[in-house]
């Protein structure tokens, strides 16, 4: 696998839950998004990270199919629920993160860069893809 491919982990995953999966060199490092019915991962320093932002961007995926709406309180809202569906998705997939570890303070820097983000604001949130938008 050279060092940009997605790894076939993921691609299995993808491909289990009917959503596509490609590298975005737009996308910012250690970064992904998803719009529509693709998952666009940025360049990651460690694989871990990518597995835990490709379930992330899976529960954003989710969300909308399960809610059957692209709108939220706010985008820490949808943050939050995208992470919240990561977990259980992957715990159900046979990954267990530590508490303290690698995967689940990179979703909490994650979360924490959304609280005094101006794109926070208070009033509905629009999960669209007229804008890439990153976790």
């Amino acid at each position: 696998m050279s060092e940009n491919e997605i790894s076939n982990e993921i691609k299995l995953l993808a491909k289990k839950y009917n959503v596509n999966v490609m590298r975005n060199e737009k996308a910012r490092n250690n970064n992904g998004y998803v719009c529509g019915d693709y998952i666009h991962l940025g360049n990651f320093d460690k694989p871990n990270l990518e597995l835990a932002a490709f379930f992330h961007e899976l529960g954003h995926f989710l969300r909308n199919q399960i809610l059957n709406s692209n709108r939220s309180v706010c985008k820490l809202s949808n943050e939050s629920l995208a992470w919240e569906i990561a977990l259980a998705k992957a715990k159900e997939e046979g990954y267990e993160w530590d508490f303290y570890g690698e995967e689940l303070n990179y979703a909490r820097k994650c979360l924490k860069s959304f609280v005094n983000s101006n794109e926070n604001h208070i009033g509905p949130y629009y999960n669209t893809c007229s804008k890439e938008k990153e976790i």
